[in-house]
C-alpha cells in the first residue's frame, strides 16, 4: 500500500493499540502499519524475552519483516526490566521514528506500560541492595502467608491492591515502605507527566464479545502447544525454575512446567492455563474500561471497522 503523508505536527503522534490477551491486537498493528507505513513497538511485558515467543504469540520472523517492529524478543529472562527500563527505550524508539517522519505504533496488553507513557512514573528512590537481599531472605524465611501478613500490617494499603499470591508486587510494596516509610501506592499517587501533551496519544481500543476472546483464547493455547510451547516451558525450567525472574510466570509457562514435573497430566495443564489466561484477560478488560480515559480513543469491535479507523488515523 501506499505511504501516507504526514506533516511535521502529525509525525509526533503516538498509536496505541491495546486490549487483551488473544484479542487480535498484533494484526491489527500490522495491518495499521503496512497501510500508514508507519512503525511498531512492544508494549507486552512478556514479549520482551526472547526465549518464549510462541507462548507469549510474539510476532512472526515474517511479521517482522514486513513491517519493522522494535523491543520484541531483546531480553534474556535473566535480564531484569522494570517499566521505568522500558519507558526509557520506548520513549527512544519514539524519537528514532518522529525523526523518520512516521508514527509509532505501540502495541500490547501491559496496562503499566501505557499508564506510564502516557502519564508518567513516580519517583521512588532507587531500593538498596541490602533492602532487596534482606526482603528476598525474609519471605523464604517466613514463607509467602505471613510475609504478606507483614507488609500488609507495614502498609495497609497492600491488601486492598495485591493478592496474596502476587509475590513480586508483595516484595516490592515491602521494599519501598522498608526502605522509605511511605507506601508504594502513596508514591503512584505523586506521579509526574512524561510527556507535555496528552493530545499527541491515540488509543485504539479492542473490544471483543467475550464468549469470542474466550474462544480465541482456548484455541490459541493449543495452537501453542502444538507449535513449541512445551519446548520453552522445558527450556525455561532448565534456565530459571530456581530464580524469581518474571520469565517464570509467563502465562502457560507454570502449568506447562507442572506437566513437564509430572504432577499433573497434559490435559489438566492446557486446561489449567486457559482459565489462568481467561482469567487475565478479564482483568485487562476491566483496567482498560476505566484508566487512561482522559486521552482519545477509538473502539475497535471486528474487522468491519478497519477503513474506518483507517480513516481516522
Amino acid at each position: 500500500m501506499k505511504s501516507s503523508k504526514i506533516t511535521t505536527d502529525e509525525a509526533q503522534s503516538i498509536i496505541l493499540v491495546m486490549g487483551p490477551t488473544a484479542s487480535g491486537k498484533t494484526d491489527l498493528a500490522i495491518n495499521i502499519a503496512k497501510a500508514c507505513d508507519w512503525e511498531i513497538i512492544n508494549g507486552d511485558a512478556m514479549q520482551i524475552y526472547s526465549e518464549i515467543p510462541i507462548i507469549t504469540a510474539q510476532p512472526t520472523l515474517e511479521e517482522k519483516r514486513s513491517i519493522p517492529h522494535h523491543l520484541f524478543g531483546y531480553k534474556l529472562g535473566s535480564e531484569p526490566c522494570s517499566v521505568a527500563d522500558w519507558l526509557v527505550e520506548t520513549r527512544h524508539k519514539i524519537s528514532e521514528i518522529h525523526k523518520r517522519n512516521k508514527v509509532p505504533i505501540i502495541v500490547g496488553g501491559s496496562g503499566m506500560y501505557f499508564k506510564a507513557l502516557t502519564h508518567g512514573l513516580s519517583n521512588i528512590p532507587n531500593i538498596e541492595e541490602a533492602v532487596r537481599i534482606y526482603s528476598r531472605n525474609l519471605i523464604q524465611e517466613i514463607g509467602k502467608d505471613e510475609f504478606y501478613k507483614l507488609a500488609c500490617t507495614r502498609d495497609p494499603r497492600v491488601s486492598d491492591n495485591i493478592k496474596p499470591g502476587d509475590s513480586q508486587r508483595m516484595i516490592r510494596a515491602f521494599e519501598v515502605i522498608h526502605q522509605t516509610g511511605k507506601s508504594i501506592f502513596d508514591w503512584h499517587d505523586q506521579f509526574q507527566s512524561t510527556m507535555e501533551n496528552h493530545n499527541n496519544y491515540l488509543q485504539i481500543h479492542l473490544d471483543i464479545p467475550r464468549n469470542i476472546l474466550y474462544e480465541k483464547i482456548n484455541k490459541r493455547f493449543h495452537i501453542m502447544v502444538e507449535s513449541g510451547a512445551l519446548e520453552e516451558a522445558k527450556l525455561i525450567m532448565e534456565k530459571y525454575d530456581d530464580h524469581p525472574y518474571s520469565i517464570n510466570k509467563a502465562h502457560g509457562i507454570p502449568e506447562l512446567k507442572n506437566y513437564l514435573k509430572g504432577t499433573c497430566s497434559k490435559d489438566q495443564a492446557i486446561e489449567r492455563a486457559q482459565i489462568v489466561t481467561r482469567q487475565y484477560a478479564k482483568r485487562q478488560v476491566t483496567w482498560l474500561r476505566h484508566q487512561m480515559n482522559d486521552l482519545q480513543k477509538i473502539i475497535y469491535r471486528s474487522p468491519e471497522d478497519f477503513q474506518a479507523i483507517i480513516k481516522i488515523l
